[in-house]
């Protein structure tokens, strides 16, 4: 020991230094060194966002809910509320603040570059901090999950990280912030596998993540305690026949979970109608939700303190079914009148609802002396968050780690898969995936599809069109084909309007005919029947129209209706801006 000390000691400074500093760069030069650097970083900052976040929100509620629960006045509350979130609008005017913005969060980190901007960042956070501190009937578990996520951009951000290490960063962002939340590293990790990322589940990019789920949950336990989110009473799991009663649930909460995917949709629908301005659909928002809280205070804030009261077995009947009705509409109207939050806190509370009263249901038909409405209550809370978030996986090791059971394994699998495809089979997928099919986006196709869906024509089109007259004669089309850099070209009438195309491969067999070259003009000779294309089409119609008709260029028209030319694109043109698109995308 003292030889090799000594050893150290003889070193030259000089040489010491730089073995130092070598060492170290070889070590930042290691990618899987560099990535486990910043995933516990970025599991810091996540475990510490999600403590600032529900300590901001919780205060306002203790506050400004509280104290008027189930009085008239939380209706005043709930209005002074639609009024803070207009005035945070209009600070962060350049930021999509208000309403379900979790999948424009998706499209961004699945089919952008992922940058989020601090600026966004913040104001989506107050943004959502004032709608759950004010009772909005919403979660908080999306509005975290962006913030984790922008974290993880902006630490990529920093030091110049490619697009695809920086939605590495983003999930792992995500699962810290996730898993800092219920205090479950498993689930943290799946959520940001199977919701986040929901298209690229790579070993490289899992381990990175599963590190910063760990770290956001340890500096969560270190900050609020080691229990979980929900105090879970133990479960009780008496016979093997009670797996058809667990069926029977799944089957009824796949049933419910699209019943509300389509309470939602109307709803949106319905405000999406309204002639009326933000501040206007606000504060009707806050007026339904208030209205209701009067009589039913249940349905105000995210629910995780009266979720843990319907798992305890602690509501009665009538509440649980006020529950099962009205939480689903007070989340819709919640989020479609503007009010930022997500839908994974009130899938877990109506999900215990119901499966507690199916436990009440369950215990007199079978005449049972112990009490199963907590235990399936347990079960269901994750079987209506499998159905409406299409994420199975995330549910039955979420409910796992919080009772800390293996004999809720088989129960939670069986459900939990049954709602999932009884509700996939109904509605077609989770509500996040099903606002972005609104958007033209589906996220079930493969990302070359999407990649292509996404270009519009009117992103390559060239506006410079060299167009010639239909009546031109052949041999000034051969006189003209040397000085042009095109071998196709569209033909216009005397009006202007596209009326045939013709290409070099029309006129091959009369280049060497003298006695037709002034006689026969190029619209006798050209396609008649044009294909052409509008500047709002994506490249994927392009690319089907190329499939089924070969040509070299397309003119691109104003409008369907319309025969004038404002552009073309070639292949070559197509051919460039996929390859960009795809490079955008690997770099």
């Amino acid at each position: 020991m003292e030889n090799s000390q000594n050893k150290i000691e003889n070193l030259p400074s000089g040489t010491l230094r730089q073995k130092i500093f070598h060492n170290f760069r070889s070590l930042y030069s290691n990618e899987y060194t560099f990535l486990i650097f910043f995933a516990i970083l970025i599991g810091v900052l996540g475990g510490l966002s999600n403590f600032v976040f529900v300590l901001t929100y919780e205060t306002i509620y203790e506050n400004v809910i509280k104290p008027f629960w189930s009085t008239p006045y939380i209706v005043f509350v709930l209005l002074s509320g639609a009024v803070v979130l207009y005035l945070l609008s209009k600070i962060f005017s350049s930021v999509q603040l208000l309403g379900y913005g979790f999948p424009r969060f998706l499209e961004k980190i699945n089919l952008s570059r992922g940058y989020i901007s601090l600026r966004s960042t913040f104001g989506k956070s107050l943004g959502s901090c004032a709608s759950l501190g004010f009772g909005g009937s919403a979660g908080q578990e999306g509005p975290i999950a962006q913030l984790g996520g922008a974290l993880g951009s902006l630490v990529g951000q920093i030091i110049h990280l490619s697009r695809s290490k920086t939605r590495v960063f983003i999930a792992c962002g995500i699962a810290s912030a996730i898993a800092s939340t219920f205090n479950a590293p498993i689930t943290g990790v799946l959520f940001a596998q199977e919701i986040a990322l929901f298209r690229d589940f790579k070993i490289g990019s899992f381990i990175p993540i599963v590190i910063s789920s760990a770290v956001g949950t340890v500096i969560s336990q270190s900050l609020t305690g080691i229990e979980p989110i929900f105090s879970v009473p133990p479960y009780l799991f008496i016979n093997y026949y009670e797996l058809l009663f667990y069926s029977l649930l799944g089957l009824i909460i796949g049933v419910y979970s699209s019943l509300f995917v389509f309470v939602y949709f109307k709803i949106k629908d319905l405000f999406e109608s309204l002639k009326y301005g933000v501040l206007i659909k606000l504060l009707i928002g806050g007026l339904c939700i208030g209205v209701v809280g009067i009589f039913f205070p249940y349905i105000l804030g995210n629910g995780y303190e009266l979720t843990e009261r319907a798992l305890q077995d602690k509501f009665t009947l009538w509440i649980l079914v006020g529950l099962i009705f009205l939480k689903p509409l007070a989340t819709s109207i919640t989020l479609n009148s503007g009010w930022p939050g997500g839908i994974f806190a009130p899938s877990l509370f109506v999900g215990a609802a119901l499966g507690n009263a199916y436990g009440m249901f369950v215990e007199k038909f079978i005449n049972s002396p112990f009490n199963l409405s907590t235990s399936y209550a347990t079960v269901a809370m994750g079987a209506l968050l499998a159905a409406l978030t299409q994420a199975p996986l995330t549910s039955i090791f979420l409910i796992f780690e919080l009772t800390h059971s293996y004999q809720v394994v088989i129960p939670i699998m069986i459900t939990s898969v049954l709602s999932w495809v009884v509700s996939r089979i109904i509605v077609g997928g989770s509500i996040e995936s099903l606002e972005l099919r609104r958007l033209g986006v589906n996220v079930d196709e493969s990302s070359e599809e999407l990649i292509l869906k996404k270009i519009k024509v009117r992103d390559i089109m060239k506006k410079k069109v060299e167009t010639i007259p239909e009546n031109m004669t052949l041999r000034k089309l051969i006189e003209l084909i040397p000085k042009s850099i095109h071998t196709t070209f569209p033909l216009v009438d005397s009006n202007g309007l596209l009326s045939g195309i013709i290409s070099v491969q029309d006129i091959r067999e009369l280049l060497f005919e003298e006695s037709v070259k002034d006689i026969v003009v190029v619209k006798e000779i050209a396609t008649l029947k044009v294909i052409s294309i509008t500047p709002d089409q994506s490249l994927y119609n392009v690319m089907n129209i190329w499939g089924n008709k070969p040509g070299h260029i397309l003119p691109v028209v104003e409008s369907k209706n319309s025969k004038k030319i404002v552009g073309y694109i070639s292949k070559k043109d197509f051919i460039a801006a996929y390859n960009k698109a795809i490079t955008e995308i690997v770099d």
